[in-house]
């Protein structure tokens, strides 16, 4: 039996239907994905920046500029993420590609940094350390993907970007499930519970697809 060229080439659907398909069920997730970021950024993030009163940070006034530089930060990294996965933009420009992936790193850095100041004036331990790990796994996310690409390791690049914006999108996931009606089913300290719960269970599913490719690439190949 012939080897495949490519383990990409042995996972493509064989006709062109079912790629088709693929292609649909795909677009269709990016497009839920993008609207709910953008909600989240419309109705939970932006608010924070037009209306800077003690009455919209609550609790959180005395570090109104630490919740601040969070936003911005992860909001930024939020809104320049998915440029790296435009494989068109990077075959037309990779310059802006490169730029959009620099911008993409001090949004994290920044929204990172004031993540952790935040963790340590979280109010109780669950909190912090929820809050702590998470962008612990942040950060180390995103610097593999900045490691990998700066030794020339592309293909475990793309995978680190992948696994850094899931985490990225933990503010959205956590927020979308919050106004749920999912805290109340999560325990004493529901919050910390659920930041746990997003960015582990979706590292989990995108680790297992990234190796389950790979697995599949190789079966292929025999």
């Amino acid at each position: 039996m012939p080897i495949s060229s490519s383990p990409v080439a042995a996972l493509e659907p064989r006709d062109d239907g079912s790629r088709f398909v693929w292609r649909a069920v795909g677009f269709l997730v990016a497009a839920c994905l993008v609207a709910l970021g953008a909600r989240y950024l419309i109705i939970d993030a932006i608010p924070f920046l037009t209306d800077i009163s003690s009455g919209k940070f609550g609790r959180y006034w005395p570090r109104r500029v630490w919740l601040l530089t969070h936003i911005v930060g992860s909001g930024l990294a939020l809104l320049v993420g998915p440029f790296q996965f435009w494989s068109g933009l990077r075959q037309r420009s990779m310059l802006v590609h490169r730029w959009s992936g620099r911008l993409y790193v001090v949004g994290v850095l920044i929204g990172g940094c004031a993540a952790f100041y935040l963790a340590s004036h979280a109010g109780s331990a669950p909190s912090a350390i929820s809050l702590g790990a998470l962008g612990v796994v942040w950060w180390s996310t995103t610097g593999m993907a900045y490691a990998a690409i700066r030794l020339g390791h592309v293909s475990q690049h793309k995978e680190w970007v992948l696994r850094s914006y899931v985490v990225t999108f933990t503010f959205v996931t956590t927020r979308t499930l919050a106004e749920l009606g999912i805290l109340p089913s999560l325990g004493r300290d529901p919050y910390a519970t659920l930041i746990w719960l997003c960015w582990s269970m979706a590292l989990l599913a995108t680790e297992v697809i990234l190796q389950g490719r790979k697995v599949m690439a190789r079966r292929g190949a025999v």
